[in-house]
């Protein structure tokens, strides 16, 4: 096994053909990979404190897993989230459920299918197609369902594609929805703006300043009158 907490690629924690004796099938196997010898435990505990884990396809019902991932505090874990089709107790064990619907007919998997495919998509989306997309969002009003909401809090954490965004946002019921999701706070306390927010600030005065006043005013009431000096 490498070390979990650096390593590329695929690890067969359980092992793989090619070495047939290093595979775990047996309850022996396991109680030796998880407890007296601890290798498997050893790279699970580095992996979930190096990296964010996201389980496929994986129940979690082991007891020496259920035990792990309970004794390792909230703060040493760097996140853990399942896709899965059931709620059951994924939050005891410090681990966030992503539901999909599980249709009982041919290929009752499919959402589950789709999904990872919107998400590797998603993973290996360059500039060009951030903009399309984002171009495509902006020139709407502000979405309701989630996974349209979760790809543009996405795109404004980074400054690139916060641009593509603002270009196309133009109309005015974006300004409460941003606000309401915490896209603007920065704009309404002192310290220096990072150039993600200083293009924020830029797009809402070159496009509510005097179009929308009655906006701005009624945001800047809500924050106390209390305006960060780039704005």
């Amino acid at each position: 096994m490498p070390l979990g907490y650096g390593f590329n690629g695929i690890v067969h924690v359980h092992g793989a053909l090619p070495r047939a004796k290093e595979l775990v099938l047996t309850d022996t196997d396991f109680g030796r990979a998880y407890l007296t010898e601890g290798w498997a435990r050893r790279f699970l505990v580095d992996v979930f404190r190096r990296y964010t884990v996201l389980f496929v396809g994986y129940s979690h019902d082991d007891v020496v897993m259920n035990y792990l991932a309970r004794a390792l505090p909230p703060e040493d874990v760097a996140g853990q989230f399942a896709l899965t089709e059931d709620a059951k107790n994924w939050d005891l064990l410090g681990i966030t459920p992503i539901l999909f619907n599980l249709v009982y007919v041919e290929n009752s998997y499919q959402e589950l299918y789709d999904g990872v495919e919107r998400l590797a998509d998603r993973a290996t989306r360059g500039a060009l197609d951030w903009k399309i997309r984002l171009a495509e969002l902006g020139g709407k009003p502000p979405p309701m369902d989630e996974e349209a909401i979760g790809e543009i809090d996405h795109a404004l954490s980074e400054v690139f594609t916060t641009r593509f965004f603002l270009e196309s946002a133009r109309d005015p019921e974006w300004v409460g929805w941003l606000d309401k999701r915490k896209h603007l706070d920065a704009l309404f306390n002192g310290g220096e703006l990072n150039e993600r927010d200083q293009s924020v600030a830029l797009w809402l005065s070159q496009n509510f300043a005097l179009q929308n006043a009655d906006i701005i005013f009624k945001l800047v009431g809500a924050k106390e009158l209390q305006l960060n000096s780039t704005l």
